[in-house]
């Protein structure tokens, strides 16, 4: 659809009718974008309703529930979604999140014996589930039901007694996370809870979930009640004050946060973050915080070395693949992440265990990682997660097989090409567009903030601020128009520059305010 139309049909302006034409959306998704509520909707799934019934059940029957969580942002904000309900519902419960290295990944064996000894008779799992076949089982022979809620990949069907998963909802709920699930149990039973609709907004954005339909109302509510200032566990995990809270702030301030503490399992145990994020006294969150940024500041140095050493042992292929034995585990989803969004390929990070090679595949270009992987069962010893990210195990002496088919399959990989940069010229960098640009957010996996290319420069003048950071005055009818780096060196004041790349925003100082671009490259004469 042309920008023309989309201006004329949804009454947005002209910058943001551009952004929409370039996306090529549909009209339900544009009219999703612009005209979506801002509220959480209401959920009549029948595998609700069912989950529903077994917590009222084990409340009048006075069971213990024990709620088994995962080590990510999104498993630790879905855990203490389910702990928090079930504490105001009435129901006795524990919470469990597995060490990644010691334990893996999701509900285990072990996990259920204890339970059961400790006179647990219900298992609701958070954010895994789907594929702990051997625990399922062990349930049922026990006589212990289980509950999961899931988003994961559903490979085949389990012998569970309840399963809560998007696949069973309608089109509004199909992209939620596992926050987003547990979400949809704490208002069946309790209604609106504002803190549980801010962890599910942290942990819809932290798992990369696309920005559409109910995620985009999560977000969008969730950002709401942040902006309250009243849940201080998450406040007090920003660096800096901010006047504001944005899905970027979350995306950079809060969920790096968060999943350090499961990637760095050796030195922090997850369950604690659960105790965090439900802390009521205000000397308990502080040091809690203080804590938790002290352990993401670790994994940034060691992810930093880690993403340098990676990069100097890849060989140049469609798919990205590296081993190394000394990789910390915790850690190679952000490597694998790292790789694939710089190099715009898929990429597999490895590194070895006592008994076998544990991997994260992260896609590019489209890629679906289970499709592509589908024909490898002969090489890998176990895979899951979703399309686009996932993780792999391989035997020590199947490393090599892996790494040569995988080679070959790559060998013919095509995968879709970035989309082409959005042309517009200086004179679009109005306020006014800039500022109808907000319309669009929140801004997030499946609708990326717009990255333009700014052409039919007028620049009047060019200094380096602070001795350090390239600014440029542009000429402009409507308004005061600054492009600005932060990234590039002083000494780009001096090229001859045609057409600036970046992001358009507003600075604004007391009651002045100018357009701005935020400049990461620019296209010489």
């Amino acid at each position: 659809m042309k920008h023309e139309e989309i201006r004329a049909r949804w009454q947005v302006g002209n910058l943001a009718a551009k952004v929409l034409e370039h996306r090529n959306l549909n009209e339900e998704q544009i009219d999703d974008l612009l005209n979506g509520d801002a509220f959480v909707h209401d959920n009549d799934a029948q595998c609700i309703q069912k989950a529903v019934e077994r917590l009222h059940l084990a409340k009048n029957r006075n069971e213990k529930i024990l709620i088994a969580g995962d080590y990510d942002c999104d498993g630790i904000c879905a855990t203490a979604i389910m702990k928090d309900t079930f504490d105001r519902f009435g129901i006795e419960s524990g919470f469990y999140i597995p060490n990644r290295f010691k334990e893996g990944y999701g509900l285990n064996e072990n996990t259920v014996k204890l339970a059961y000894e400790k006179g647990y008779s219900l298992i609701v799992t958070v954010d895994n589930g789907v594929t702990a076949d051997k625990a399922i089982d062990l349930c049922r022979s026990l006589n212990m039901d289980i509950l999961v809620t899931d988003h994961h990949t559903i490979q085949s069907e389990l012998n569970w007694n309840l399963l809560v998963h998007p696949d069973l909802m309608g089109k509004q709920f199909q992209g939620l996370c596992g926050a987003g699930v547990a979400l949809q149990i704490s208002r069946a039973l309790l209604g609106e809870i504002k803190e549980h609709v801010i962890l599910a907004a942290i942990a819809t954005i932290g798992d990369m979930m696309d920005v559409f339909y109910e995620n985009r109302s999560l977000i969008k509510t969730g950002l709401i009640y942040l902006n309250e200032r009243s849940f201080l566990p998450v406040e007090r995990l920003c660096e800096r004050p901010l006047s504001f809270w944005t899905e970027k702030e979350i995306a950079f301030q809060i969920v790096p946060k968060l999943n350090a503490i499961g990637r760095l399992a050796d030195m922090v145990n997850a369950n604690n973050v659960v105790r965090y994020l439900l802390a009521k006294d205000r000397s308990t969150i502080e040091a809690g915080a203080s804590q938790i940024k002290d352990i993401n500041q670790q994994r940034r140095k060691l992810s930093k070395s880690m993403s340098d050493l990676a990069l100097g042992m890849m060989e140049d292929d469609n798919f990205i693949c590296v081993v190394h034995d000394e990789f910390h585990e915790g850690l190679l989803g952000l490597i694998a992440n790292t790789i694939s969004t710089s190099l715009h390929k898929p990429s597999v990070i490895f590194t070895r265990t006592e008994t076998l090679y544990k991997g994260s595949v992260r896609s590019s270009g489209g890629l679906n990682l289970f499709d592509f992987f589908s024909d490898f069962e002969d090489t890998i010893e176990q895979f899951g997660g979703h399309a686009q990210a996932a993780g792999i195990q391989v035997l020590p002496e199947k490393m090599e097989e892996f790494k040569a088919k995988l080679h070959q399959k790559a060998s013919t990989l095509q995968l879709s090409e970035e989309k082409e940069q959005l042309w517009i010229h200086s004179v679009d960098c109005s306020i006014e567009n800039i500022e109808e640009l907000e319309r669009l957010r929140p801004y997030g996996h499946g609708f990326e903030a717009p990255v333009f290319m700014v052409d039919q420069l007028n620049i009047i003048g060019a200094q380096a601020m602070k001795n350090q950071y390239p600014k440029w005055t542009l000429s402009h009818p409507t308004c005061a128009l600054e492009a600005i780096s932060f990234t590039l060196p002083k000494e780009s004041i001096e090229k001859q520059i045609v057409a600036f790349e970046g992001t358009l925003s507003i600075n604004q100082f007391m009651s002045t305010k100018r357009a701005q671009i935020l400049v990461n490259g620019f296209i010489e004469k």
